[in-house]
């Protein structure tokens, strides 16, 4: 693990940007983590950042509305937002060519319970949801700098947390 975590913080040095710093980070895991027998261990590898919807970019917040639907979205709601993808597929390696991943609206607890990958994302990260949605500035500063956290999901094939049976997992594994 150490020798991981010194690995990853070379590869982030020097990046100007945070997206060009989770761009590193999904790479470096995507090429690093390889199978007992050989061959890359992930088939796609990515990296979300929480931001406000009235944080995001004309492009992301209509994203995000597509999404909602026909509810309106508050200023301060969250949304998870891809920052950074690497993957088997070319359209995997650039976050502006994701289909339907590029600013996830978490409007509230029952909705985001309803996405059985988000809700399980945030439980395994060790976060309560009604945080994630609404964090208080105490939270904030006491988790600034030090919460991150890697899901995966062992066995894709039949896991609830993967609803992308079909598409995904019968395609890559």
């Amino acid at each position: 693990m150490l020798k991981c975590s010194h690995q990853l913080r070379e590869a982030v040095s020097g990046a100007p940007t945070l997206e060009a710093s989770a761009q590193r980070v999904c790479r470096f895991f995507y090429d690093e983590l390889t199978k007992p027998e050989g061959g890359k261990a992930c088939a796609l590898v990515r990296c979300y950042k929480t931001h406000d919807f009235g944080g995001l970019d004309p492009e992301l917040q209509k994203f995000a509305k597509g999404v909602l639907g026909v509810v309106p979205p508050a200023s301060t709601m969250k949304c998870l937002t891809l920052m950074a993808t690497v993957g088997e597929t070319a359209s995997w390696n650039s976050r502006h060519l994701s289909q339907g991943h590029k600013a996830i609206p978490l409007p509230s607890p029952e909705i985001v319970e309803k996405a059985p990958m988000i809700a399980q994302l945030i439980k395994e990260f060790g976060l309560e949801l009604k945080y994630v949605l609404k964090p208080s500035a105490d939270l904030l500063s006491e988790l600034a700098g030090k919460r991150y956290g890697v899901f995966h999901v062992a066995e894709a094939k039949d896991s609830p947390y993967i609803p992308a049976q079909k598409d995904f997992v019968d395609r890559h594994g």
